[in-house]
C-alpha cells in the first residue's frame, strides 16, 4: 500500500519506516511478523518450509499464472507489472481477486486463504480418521452414524428448498449479485468519466468533475450502462491508469489514500499483518492425504 509523507507529499510504501525523499518518520508504517511473507519468493519459502504437498496436489500456484481449472494462485503480470491473486472455477473461468502494484497486499490475500485451506484439509483428515504417519501406521476407521445420514439429508433438503426459493424470485437476486461486482477501475461512457474503487462496495463511485478532479457520486446517480458491465457494452473499460487516458490518476487523491488506511487498519484489527497464530501449519500427512477436490470450486473465492 501506498502512504503520503506529511512533510513532502511524497508518495511510498508503507512499509518504509521512513519516507525515502525528506526522511520523514512514517508514523503509519506496517507493522509484519518476522515471518510474515510480504513477496511471492516469501511465500513460496513458507509453503515449502512447511512441508506442504506439490503445487499441482495442493492447487495453489505461486508465482505461475496458471491456466486449467481448480487453481489459486499468484503472479507478477510481465505486461503491467502488476500483481494479480486468482481463482480458476470448476468450469475453468477465471475470478479476480486482487490486481494491482501492492505485492505485500497481493501476498497476503494468498497467503490467508492458503492457511484457511490447510485448516480445512486437516479437520476432514481427523473427520476420516486419516492415520498420523508419525505413529505406527495403524489406520483408525470411522463410520457414518445413522444420525449422520439423517442430517446429511435434512442439509439437502434445506439446500433444494433455498434453491427453490431463488428461482421463484425471477433471477432478481442473481441479477443484484451481479450488480454489486462491477469491476474496480475506470469508466467512460457518454463522454464522462467515473471510478469505482471496490468492486464489492457500491458506496465507492466518483466522478471526474471540471476535467481534473474526483468527486463521489452516488451508485442511483450513476448511468444504467454502468450498474451491471455483464449486459451493457456501450462503455470503456480501464482496470488501471495510464498517461494515455489524460485522467487525474484516481490512486492519488486523497478518498483513495483513506480507503487504503482504513483497509489497513482492518487487517491489524484481524491480526492479518500480525504475529502469525500458534496454529501448526507443517504438513505432515503425505500428499496422498490432501484432497482439493473438497474445496468450493463455484465460488469466487
Amino acid at each position: 500500500m501506498k502512504v503520503t509523507c506529511e512533510y513532502c507529499g511524497t508518495i511510498y510504501d508503507d512499509t518504509l519506516s521512513t519516507c525515502p525523499s525528506c526522511g520523514a518518520t512514517n508514523t503509519n508504517v506496517r507493522r509484519s511478523a518476522p515471518d510474515q511473507p510480504t513477496t511471492i519468493e516469501d511465500l513460496q519459502a513458507w509453503y515449502e518450509a512447511h512441508g506442504l504437498p506439490p503445487y499441482e496436489t495442493t492447487r495453489f500456484f505461486i508465482g505461475i499464472d496458471y491456466k486449467q481449472p481448480r487453481a489459486f494462485g499468484i503472479y507478477k503480470d510481465p505486461t503491467s507489472g502488476n500483481f494479480v491473486v486468482y481463482k480458476n472455477k470448476d468450469n475453468g473461468s477465471r475470478a479476480i481477486r486482487y490486481e494491482g502494484t501492492d505485492e505485500a497486499y497481493a501476498v497476503n490475500e494468498l497467503y490467508m486463504r492458503l492457511k484457511q485451506e490447510i485448516i480445512e484439509q486437516k479437520g476432514r483428515n481427523a473427520a476420516k480418521g486419516q492415520p498420523d504417519r508419525s505413529a505406527s501406521g495403524t489406520q483408525n476407521q470411522t463410520e457414518s452414524s445413522p444420525g449422520d445420514a439423517k442430517a446429511t439429508i435434512i442439509l439437502l433438503i434445506v439446500i433444494i428448498a433455498a434453491g427453490y426459493l431463488l428461482l421463484s424470485a425471477g433471477g432478481k437476486l442473481v441479477r443484484w449479485l451481479t450488480d454489486w461486482e462491477v469491476a474496480s477501475g475506470y469508466y467512460e461512457y457518454d463522454d464522462n468519466y467515473y471510478y469505482h474503487m471496490d468492486k464489492y462496495d457500491n458506496n465507492t463511485w466518483y466522478e471526474m468533475s471540471d476535467g481534473d478532479s474526483w468527486e463521489p457520486v452516488d451508485y442511483y446517480d450513476l448511468p444504467d450502462a454502468l450498474h451491471n458491465r455483464d449486459e451493457a457494452q456501450d462503455f470503456y473499460f480501464l482496470p488501471n491508469w495510464n498517461t494515455e487516458t489524460q485522467l487525474t490518476d484516481f490512486e492519488s487523491t486523497s478518498y483513495y489514500q483513506e480507503y487504503q488506511s482504513e483497509r489497513a487498519s482492518s487487517y491489524d484489527d484481524d491480526n492479518s499483518w500480525d504475529n502469525d497464530d500458534d496454529y501448526d501449519y507443517d504438513w505432515d500427512s503425505g500428499s496422498d492425504s490432501w484432497d482439493s477436490g473438497s474445496s468450493d470450486w463455484d465460488s469466487d473465492w
